[in-house]
């Protein structure tokens, strides 16, 4: 009001004096040259009106101590994240465009990023995602060229398990062009349950053991008097001594063990953790097209072999009275473990693949982007259900003097049962563009509108062998939205 009242004053004022005569043209049909005109902005600004919440300039990156960008978004997922529980993860852009998958830049050096923004869930609508989703884009450096080889290995404080890894890791940035490489390699051992002394409640009715336990023709009879009488109680059950495993024992051998049987075998070749052999080969490669249109083709590749011990396959025989490894003067039953780990094995083999294409431009004022991804992934698990020893159990019962009860198993008299085996294969193919761009304006602002058009299909096949009797189901299913 008071600028107002100025101005009138002055217009009324004017008429009151004489008007100078000037050859100087008004103000609005005045020209100058001007030598020169800079323009700024922030390079690999992201779409939408939206500012950040959260800036990180290189200095600050590396404060943090992340050697690659999945390190750096591990540290800071709180500040990533919505915190709601049923959000989406984040939105992760580079150079505020739409990448093939987060594979694509997850090994990149955190020397390589020049600025890190984090912006608000309503950015994410820009780009075709959910409102509920926070935004990360990654401004890259112009030019960056690194190789990275790391080498790892890991033990326990106690025995029992060792892990080795060895990656290797080669990056290209030039402008807007980039290319990445990775390879990793990791072997883990396999964890026993002996190694942390676990401990399991043996059967009661059934005392195997590595070597072998004995007991009487019956549940809870006695073995043999003239044990009872060494020992000098009622003797039910024994522990075979240890030189039984080579040849026959006599029966004072079998009186110490009397009441007291063996039962470390239950432990014996169970594993806790799985042995690991995995394999991972990454590349990525980024063009962009007459500064108009950028291209990214990503492929990933991974290929693990996962092998776990479910123990040794417990049985019993009867061992007649005149076999030449029996010291007992009446038929008794052996409870043993079996010498073979193989036929209890789970062996898992696993292959994922995964092809990926991103690509993003304008029309006109419209800004588009397409990304399509293509996935596979098989796997097969065969599980051991142990052996059929009826042919070494005839042997016992025909009293063969090669054929041990306490000893080893040949592997010729023992049949290896058929395992179980589960394959399945899966495989799913997803394309989706998106146009963003703004209708209209209006005195309120501007109308931004989002168009989605997509398309996914996904196959899933398994089939399985248990116990002899097969099972298949297959899944189908193919979806359009916009």
């Amino acid at each position: 009001m008071v600028l107002v009242s100025v101005l009138a004053l002055l217009q009324m004022a004017a008429p009151l004096q004489e008007a100078p005569v000037s050859a100087t043209p008004p103000e609005s049909e005045q020209t100058a040259l001007l030598d020169g005109l800079l323009v700024k902005g922030a390079r690999g600004k992201s779409n939408g009106p939206s500012q950040p919440e959260l800036t990180l300039d290189a200095s600050e990156i590396q404060a943090t101590g992340a050697s690659t960008i999945e390190d750096l978004v591990n540290l800071l997922a709180p500040e990533i994240t919505t915190g709601e529980p049923d959000a989406p993860p984040p939105v992760y852009l580079a150079n505020g465009r739409r990448i093939s998958g987060f594979q694509e830049i997850s090994g990149l050096p955190s020397q390589a990023i020049e600025r890190m923004d984090v912006l608000p869930p309503a950015t994410a609508l820009a780009y075709g995602y959910r409102p509920n989703q926070r935004v990360v884009n990654f401004v890259l450096r112009k030019r960056f060229r690194s190789l990275a080889v790391e080498a790892e290995e890991t033990a326990a404080t106690r025995p029992g398990r060792t892990a080795e890894r060895l990656t290797g890791d080669a990056f290209r940035l030039a402008g807007e062009d980039r290319a990445t490489v990775g390879l990793d390699w990791r072997q883990e051992s396999a964890l026993f349950e002996a190694d942390r002394d676990i401990r399991r409640a043996p059967s009661a009715t059934a005392p195997h053991g590595l070597v072998g336990n004995v007991t009487g023709a019956s549940s809870g009879t006695e073995i043999d008097p003239a044990l009872s009488s060494l020992v000098g109680r009622v003797v039910t059950v024994a522990r075979a001594p240890t030189a039984a495993w080579s040849g026959a024992a006599p029966l004072a051998g079998f009186a110490a063990g009397a009441g007291d049987p063996e039962l470390s075998g239950v432990l014996a070749n169970r594993s806790l953790l799985p042995s690991l052999g995995q394999g991972t080969f990454k590349a990525a490669v980024t063009r962009d097209l007459a500064r108009q249109v950028a291209v990214t083709l990503s492929v990933n590749l991974e290929d693990a072999s996962r092998t776990s011990f479910l123990g040794l396959p417990a049985t019993s025989v009867k061992l007649p009275t005149g076999n030449p490894f029996s010291p007992f003067a009446r038929d008794v039953v052996v409870y043993r473990y079996l010498d073979a780990p193989w036929s209890l094995e789970r062996r898992q083999d696993t292959f994922k693949g995964q092809l990926a294409l991103a690509a993003n431009g304008y029309v006109g004022d419209w800004r588009w982007s397409l990304n399509g991804t293509y996935d596979r992934n098989d796997s097969e698990t065969t599980t051991g259900r142990g052996v059929d020893p009826t042919a070494w159990k005839a042997a016992i019962a025909a009293g063969d003097p090669a054929v041990n009860p306490f000893g080893p198993v040949s592997r010729a008299l023992l049949k290896v049962n058929a395992p179980d085996v589960a394959k399945s294969r899966a495989r799913a193919a997803k394309a989706e563009l998106v146009l963003n761009g703004d209708l209209a304006d209006i005195p309120a602002g501007r109308v931004t509108s989002t168009l989605k058009l997509g398309g996914e299909r996904v196959e899933q096949m398994s089939d399985a062998v248990r116990n002899g009797a097969p099972v298949r189901s297959d899944y189908d299913r193919r979806t359009v939205s916009l």
